[in-house]
């Protein structure tokens, strides 16, 4: 961002998109559910500090903590799977290019389509979530054709919200 002088809706990492996307296919796989019907984020950084915001996931537009209640569903071994997802793909195949491509091209579909989708992408913050500065984190944000059109407000748990300030 400070070495391209762009505006900083104009500057945007993958983040936590794949992330996202890959904790919606295993919350989905788990119950036998379309992934349309699962709404979750990751945020924070890639790797062991990623913020799964699972007080906010919903399935079929219930929260996840009482959609959990009637089904069998470990979300915390799906959480331990979805931080080590890249390391274990790494060590079965030696490289992990098809999730991050599809990553990537779903971040360059919505932009050129001017979709406006919320994404969870890797942001410069100025006090957007969570009053944390000068940093670029994933949160969610709406992808237009100005690039970043807005970051997205998010409530976060205490236990969250704890984790995001690590990341």
């Amino acid at each position: 961002l400070k070495a391209s002088g762009f505006k900083k809706s104009k500057v945007i990492g993958v983040g936590n998109h794949l992330d996202s996307l890959r904790l919606k296919a295993y919350f989905s796989r788990q119950i036998n559910i379309n992934s349309s019907e699962v709404h979750t984020r990751v945020i924070g950084e890639h790797g062991d500090h990623m913020v799964p915001l699972l007080s906010s996931t919903t399935i079929g537009g219930i929260p996840l903590k009482y959609f959990v209640k009637s089904v069998d569903m470990e979300v915390p071994r799906l959480v331990n799977r979805l931080k080590k997802a890249g390391n274990t793909i790494i060590s079965k195949k030696g490289a992990t290019e098809y999730g991050p491509s599809y990553a990537i091209s779903n971040l360059i579909s919505t932009i050129i389509t001017d979709s406006h989708k919320i994404l969870t992408v890797s942001n410069y913050l100025e006090g957007e979530i969570g009053d944390v500065y000068d940093v670029s984190l994933g949160v969610p944000a709406v992808l237009s054709k100005k690039g970043v059109a807005m970051i997205v407000p998010i409530h976060m748990n205490e236990y969250e919200k704890n984790k995001f300030y690590e990341a």
